[in-house]
């Protein structure tokens, strides 16, 4: 199991990740930076493949990535660059931000924080920080909790709130600062709406729902070998998850035209 095969790429090796990458087509091409290249190849059922190259085209990274429909308003905060890959890197983000936070004095006031990693990550090099806009969240899963109703969350000796989000990547016990930062939270949410989602390049089927947790709605995928059915309307997820995520409020590429 990984990120990979949350969003249908049955990937067991660096091979298998390199094979795929190849079979991404030049037209696939979404952003040029002076840093290099974004590749955005949209395989189905909100499942993507991203891949970043350099000034010189050699592959940098591949990015497996899920593109929410939901729009969540977030205050961009701060830059936090991959310590692996110069293209890719993450925001921390407060979501939900407070009207007028940033007049007041306290741009962080908000509903949480949480630290997503944006596939495009270079591409907003040219943002001015703090700054609101409109994500697209994801949240793959990493370990997932499935309960029908809370009195079986209770049951099994949880006393999590049934929609409520910890930023576990940024923080660890007692506040201190988790060091490195990671883009992951723990949260827990009322099902909405769930399927079977197809990768139809990859191959693979994933399991998607339509969460409220705490102050959002969020969608979240999921291989089937930790969520093997939909979730019912009404039942509860929880686990730990990856958070990707993408400007939704983004302009158009000067060079494809692509937002």
């Amino acid at each position: 199991m990984s990120h990979f095969s949350a969003v249908g790429f049955p990937i067991r090796s660096s091979a298998e990740m390199l094979a795929v990458a190849r079979r991404v087509p030049a037209s696939a091409l979404y952003a040029q930076t002076d840093a290099g290249s974004y590749y955005r190849w949209e395989t189905g059922g909100g499942s993507e493949l991203w891949l970043a190259t350099g000034p010189d085209q050699s592959l940098k990274s591949v990015v497996p990535h899920f593109t929410s429909v939901v729009r969540t308003r977030v205050r961009l905060m701060e830059r936090v660059p991959s310590p692996d890959h110069e293209m890719d890197g993450a925001f921390r983000i407060v979501v939900a931000p407070a009207r007028g936070g940033q007049a007041s004095g306290d741009p962080e006031a908000g509903a949480f924080q949480l630290l997503a990693d944006v596939p495009d990550y270079r591409r907003l090099d040219t943002l001015t920080l703090p700054v609101d806009v409109d994500m697209s969240v994801g949240a793959v899963a990493e370990r997932i909790e499935h309960y029908a109703s809370e009195a079986e969350l209770r049951a099994a000796g949880s006393l999590a709130a049934i929609e409520s989000l910890t930023p576990s990547g940024l923080f660890v016990a007692d506040g201190v600062q988790r060091a490195p930062r990671r883009a992951e939270a723990v949260l827990y949410g009322t099902v909405l709406a769930s399927g079977m989602r197809a990768n139809a390049v990859g191959g693979g089927a994933f399991t998607w729902a339509r969460v409220r947790t705490h102050a959002v709605e969020l969608e979240v995928v999921a291989d089937p070998v930790l969520l093997p059915k939909p979730p019912v309307a009404g039942s509860i997820l929880g686990g730990t998850f990856w958070i990707t995520a993408r400007l939704s409020t983004a302009w158009p590429d000067p060079i494809t035209g692509r937002t």
